[in-house]
């Protein structure tokens, strides 16, 4: 899932280099990554 979550990051940034939405691209990330939690401590 890791690897998606970066791909897609890196594809989004190259496609969108002139008028990339930092904040979009952080909640969507954030969504593909919630399932990859695990318990700490």
């Amino acid at each position: 899932m890791l690897d998606m979550a970066m791909m897609y990051a890196t594809a989004y940034l190259y496609e969108h280099r002139d008028e990339a939405d930092h904040e979009a691209l952080i909640v969507t990330l954030r969504a593909l990554l919630s399932g990859e939690r695990d318990v700490g401590f």
